[in-house]
């Protein structure tokens, strides 16, 4: 896992990057670059979180490889950055081996799997499963397709290249789960369905942040988007947020992948505590109503009692998200836009400092940690390293800074 975060204001944009990064889900290196210059000759950065690989290449590879192809090329907004990246993400020099295409489908699926059986269990409230049940199978299809819905996307993969019913079937026998042949067939179709979404079900895509100055752009712009590499011929393409500072928008702090603690700074509250609170109200007030309707008698009078428990249950989670505006959200963001360049920079490094202390401080594994990269991205000054570790001693290498700009 990672921690980032963008602080833009009128003035630049100051990125910042920790270098942790997780093997198997067990061995931590903090070692890992996240953050880099998009060009050598113009004010634009990229920060990349989630997957360390694309389609099993390191992306510092990929990125190092797009610079040299980009030369001295300006574009005059951003946005024609992130689309020209995007498709040079996409030119046949990538399109890999049939070996490493079966490699990301099988690993997506994997996750899927995981994904599935996890809701599973929380609908079937049983610790083990031997088999999957008709009923609560079928209920769980139809909750994560009512999850995926909103998120569907109009593209459909071609997953022929393939064998997705076997490997379903493998995933679970070797969980000694027994699968019928229907239930597969209804997973695969579920599969496709996931992956033409764009909600956050498959948790080792790669996130890719583009940020800084288009020629024609006097304020920094960043843009988002999360891809999964090659699947089959095709692309995975998810495209995210897109936010520019502006008159009306003179400030903006954007975290990227763990954030809990920029939320936490930002809002007044952790998102743990705010989503424990939340659930315990709704608890409350589903049981106080509830209680109600049960003694109210003609009974005809619930509907008007269970409508006034949502008004006020709406009003509640309204005057929370006001306060938490009002009081943190806002004040921080007016700060922090008349803050200067070196300020920005402090900022991004401090919520990553502080992302990373919650970490140590907590019984979870270290995630997040080792050297913090920062970087500030202006019109006239262009990409400046604050912080920037290396694996050389650039004194003693006097020739890489000859060569990096031819």
């Amino acid at each position: 896992m990672t921690a980032e975060i963008a602080v833009m204001n009128k003035v630049g944009i100051a990125l910042a990057a920790d270098s942790a990064v997780t093997i198997a889900g067990k061995k931590v290196y903090n070692s890992a670059n996240k953050l880099f210059t998009l060009s050598k000759y113009h004010p634009v950065g990229i920060l990349v979180y989630g997957s360390a690989e694309f389609n099993e290449i390191p992306w510092e590879v990929i990125i190092k490889e797009y610079r040299n192809y980009l030369k001295d090329k300006e574009f005059d907004t951003l946005e024609e950055y992130c689309t020209h990246f995007q498709n040079f993400l996409g030119s046949p020099r990538w399109k890999l081996t049939p070996k490493n295409q079966t490699n990301n489908i099988i690993r997506l699926l994997n996750e899927f799997c995981s994904s599935f059986f996890l809701e599973y269990v929380r609908q079937s409230e049983k610790k083990y499963i031997l088999r999957f049940e008709n009923k609560v199978f079928d209920s769980t299809v139809h909750s994560i397709k009512e999850l995926l819905s909103p998120h569907k996307q109009d593209i459909e993969y071609d997953l022929t290249f393939c064998d997705i019913d076997d490997n379903i079937k493998k995933i679970f026998e070797s969980e000694r789960i027994e699968i019928t042949h229907s239930q597969i067939e209804t997973l695969v179709d579920l599969f496709k369905f996931a992956l033409a979404s764009d909600y956050p079900i498959f948790r080792l895509t790669s996130g890719v942040v583009i940020a800084g100055y288009g020629k024609d752009e006097i304020y920094p712009t960043l843009t988002t988007f999360e891809t999964a590499g090659f699947i089959g011929k095709q692309l995975h393409m998810i495209q995210k947020n897109s936010t520019s500072i502006s008159d009306e928008n003179n400030a903006s702090v954007t975290p990227f992948a763990q954030q809990e603690m920029s939320c936490l700074f930002m809002e007044g509250l952790h998102p743990d505590l705010k989503k424990f609170i939340l659930a315990q109200v709704f608890q409350l007030m589903d049981n106080t109503k509830q209680e109600l309707i049960n003694k109210l008698k003609p009974a005809d009078k619930g509907l008007a009692i269970q409508t006034k428990f949502q008004e006020i249950t709406k009003k509640f989670l309204n005057n929370i998200s006001l306060f938490s505006r009002q009081n943190f959200a806002v004040p921080r963001l007016n700060s922090i836009a008349n803050l200067s360049k070196m300020e920005l920079a402090k900022i991004a490094e401090s919520l990553v400092e502080l992302q990373a202390l919650g970490k140590q401080v907590s019984m979870e594994m270290d995630s997040v940690g080792g050297p913090i990269d920062v970087a500030v991205i202006s019109k006239h000054d262009g990409f400046i390293w604050i912080k920037r570790k290396l694996y050389f001693n650039s004194e003693l290498n006097p020739c890489f800074l000859e060569k990096y700009m031819k």
